[in-house]
């Protein structure tokens, strides 16, 4: 969506922040078999450009590409661009991933990160990404989970953003607060894999494509929001991915498409907290830590995620 930096500052969200870091551990462990210094990174930079620093901090990705659907504010899009390495799309997401030369860069990471309710002309981005892509490719995209409040309109509103991609069979019941993150993750379970059975079809056994999904986040930065992606790999490639073994070292990453999403969500602590809560971990028992006015539930996603949890500092100087 057009002017989202205007209502948002990316420089200060909690859970998406640990969602980046989460990324970069992820990547880091798929780098032995992948090679990513060669990969091009492919997001939305908004005006902050945050993930595409982190990012090229961090791998060296020295070719990138933003996409900013708002051409009415391209000079403020130039100017706040960090780095000389990132190439502006601009233009609305299903266009400029038609646009984007698919040939010229073999494997790409792909983070579509979306700010509205899932959509179908986000599945059809899917569509495009996963028919351009190749075996080591990675694409992820997020997506605000949030449906009306009052049950009466949910099933209009879900039914109009999905349109053709909407199963005629959907009830109320299936989009309850509880079942309608289950309910929309199958609609895109199964754009995914019809993606994959027609490129499949007319593939050598070789050639054929695998997705194994990586990242199944819930997280919480005002609105609720739903990360989910994964890997391409043919057939060579996946065995290699298997003995890594990622679910073991990583406990974030969901590899079972039908668990539910990991939950990135945490309180907002003050600074005192937060170090009297660094100086309890890690620990084995968790009741054991003594935090005053926070309870059990939220104390073992403090310690869940406390590693990749950031810590602002305001600064002032005087002359």
């Amino acid at each position: 969506m057009p002017n989202t930096d205007i209502k948002i500052n990316y420089y200060l969200r909690p859970q998406k922040s640990i969602e980046r870091k989460m990324f970069c551990h992820l990547f880091r462990e798929l780098n032995s078999i992948l090679n990513l210094k060669d990969y091009r990174y492919i997001g939305m930079g908004a005006k902050y450009f945050v993930d595409f620093m982190v990012f090229h901090r961090e791998f060296g990705f020295n070719k990138m590409i933003s996409i900013e659907a708002d051409k009415e504010n391209i000079e403020k899009y130039e100017f706040n661009k960090p780095l000389n390495c990132i190439e502006m799309e601009y233009d609305y997401s299903s266009e400029a991933l038609r646009q984007i030369d698919w040939v010229g860069c073999k494997n790409n990471i792909i983070w579509m990160d979306y700010d509205e309710p899932l959509k179908a002309f986000m599945l059809e981005d899917i569509r495009t990404i996963i028919s351009k892509s190749k075996s080591g490719s990675m694409f992820f995209f997020s997506y605000n989970s949030t449906l009306p409040r009052y049950f009466k309109d949910r099933l209009r509103v879900f039914r109009d953003n999905l349109g053709i991609y909407c199963p005629p069979n959907v009830i109320n019941k299936d989009l309850t607060d509880i079942k309608k993150d289950k309910y929309a993750k199958q609609i895109i379970d199964n754009v995914i894999d019809n993606c994959i059975n027609i490129i499949n079809s007319s593939s050598d056994d070789n050639e054929k494509l695998f997705y194994e999904q990586l990242v199944y986040f819930l997280y919480r930065d005002g609105a609720e929001m739903i990360t989910i992606g994964g890997i391409l790999l043919n057939k060579q490639d996946k065995e290699k991915f298997d003995m890594l073994n990622l679910s073991s070292s990583l406990d974030f990453v969901v590899l079972n498409r039908t668990a539910p999403p990991y939950s990135l969500v945490i309180p907002p602590l003050t600074y005192k907290e937060i170090n009297a809560v660094l100086q309890q971990l890690p620990c084995t028992d968790i009741t054991k830590i003594k935090l005053p006015g926070l309870q059990e539930e939220q104390l073992r996603q403090i310690a869940k995620l406390y590693r990749y949890y950031p810590f602002y500092m305001e600064a002032a100087s005087f002359n």
